[in-house]
């Protein structure tokens, strides 16, 4: 007899079946290359941002070191004025002792005042010796200086040019007058 042995029959895998291993790989894969160029992205980012914080902080210490000097510069300025001030009544003094003992004669041309050292130095124009020397007198004579020196002359034109050293009393010897 024959018998009949039913034949199983080859079942036929739908295309589905065979495609989505493959696709899933693919999948796989497509997320591997995503995730590496996003890390070198990311990578790539965060040196850039560092070399930018870099460039900012040279860029403000720069401005901080401007500024720093800005500073430092009006410091200056304001120390100046407040040496000026606190030496004002003496210079207010002195100038008001140079319009009184002026001779008629005489004419300054240029003032130099050195407050810290008391001294100032005169330069001027004379006509005559004579006027020159009763200038000197004058100033040597007054309590308001301490010395007066001649420190260089020079004839020019029929003029007499000259430089006076004038010695003010410092805060120190007015400190050893008072005891």
């Amino acid at each position: 007899m024959v018998q009949v042995i039913p034949k199983a029959s080859a079942k036929k895998e739908s295309g589905i079946k065979k495609i989505l291993p493959w696709f899933s790989f693919l999948l796989v894969f497509i997320v591997i290359f995503l995730y590496l160029i996003t890390n070198n992205k990311f990578n790539n980012t965060e040196i850039l941002l560092g070399e930018v914080r870099q460039e900012i902080s040279a860029g403000q210490s720069q401005r901080y070191k401007d500024v720093e000097q800005d500073i430092l510069t009006f410091k200056a300025k304001i120390d100046d004025i407040a040496g000026l001030l606190e030496n004002r009544k003496k210079l207010s003094s002195f100038f008001s002792f140079l319009e009184v003992f002026v001779h008629p004669n005489v004419y300054f041309t240029s003032l130099e005042l050195d407050m810290n050292n008391s001294q100032a130095k005169l330069g001027g124009i004379s006509n005559d010796f004579v006027s020159l020397g009763q200038q000197i007198l004058a100033f040597e004579k007054d309590r308001f200086i301490e010395d007066a020196e001649l420190e260089s002359v020079k004839l020019e034109g029929g003029e007499i040019q000259f430089f006076i050293q004038i010695y003010l009393p410092s805060d120190k010897t007015d400190e050893k007058d008072s005891r």
